[in-house]
């Protein structure tokens, strides 16, 4: 797959493919990819995709590597939660997650926009 960026034509925001929505599980998990210097945890959840910094802001862990129900993904090292629409810590933290516009092109492949 390319890691070209696409523009769209109708708004000129470029968008990033990331990964077949194929490859992605629909049971929470997630998957991490890298690309073009990010590193990002992306999920398939209740027919939406889901697009965040994959690093944990606590200590670094993978949030790809979490599990995400009703919405939030838990970091797997010490249990931090994070909104994935809006990266919010639900615990009461102030430390957030990036997240990126997401969508699923024509041909089914996740893409973000980044930066």
């Amino acid at each position: 797959m390319s890691s070209e960026l696409q523009p769209d034509t109708e708004s000129g925001t470029r968008w990033t493919p990331l990964v077949p929505l194929a490859d992605l599980p629909t049971d929470g998990e997630g998957r991490t990819v890298e690309l073009n210097g990010f590193r990002l945890a992306v999920f398939h959840l209740d027919g939406e995709v889901r697009v965040v910094d994959d690093e944990c802001p606590h200590a670094g862990a993978s949030l790809g590597a979490g599990i995400c129900v009703s919405g939030e993904v838990t970091c797997p090292w010490h249990g931090w939660h994070f909104r994935l629409s809006d990266g919010e810590n639900t615990d009461g933290l102030p430390e957030r997650v990036a997240v990126y516009a997401a969508r699923v092109s024509a041909e089914g492949i996740v893409e973000a926009v980044l930066g």
